[in-house]
């Protein structure tokens, strides 16, 4: 179904850019990283060695719950693929 409707990534919105500041929504979570919700129709990974600088997440879902406000940095955007990758701990400074 998807493929009849409008392809949001033909034309990402001005403000997702790379560097940029992004808050979504957690739309699930997996063992690798969280899903997030950052437009209509467009989710971007967290993986989970993003998360923090100096903790060692064994388990997001002790930290993140689906629908849970996320506030990331954007790492890299690939449209064709259809793929953008986020960064929370790129927020706060490095130790």
């Amino acid at each position: 179904m998807k493929q009849y409707n409008n392809n949001a990534w033909a034309s990402l919105p001005p403000e997702l850019k790379v560097g940029g500041v992004v808050k979504g929504t957690v739309s699930s979570i997996a063992p690798f990283g969280l899903f997030v919700t950052v437009a209509k129709d467009i989710v971007a990974l967290v993986h989970i060695s993003e998360i923090s600088w100096t903790e060692r997440i064994n388990d997001i879902n002790r930290y993140y719950k689906v629908g849970d406000p996320v506030e990331a940095v954007i790492v890299s955007i690939d449209p064709a693929n259809r793929r953008m990758s986020l960064s929370i701990k790129q927020l706060t400074k490095r130790p």
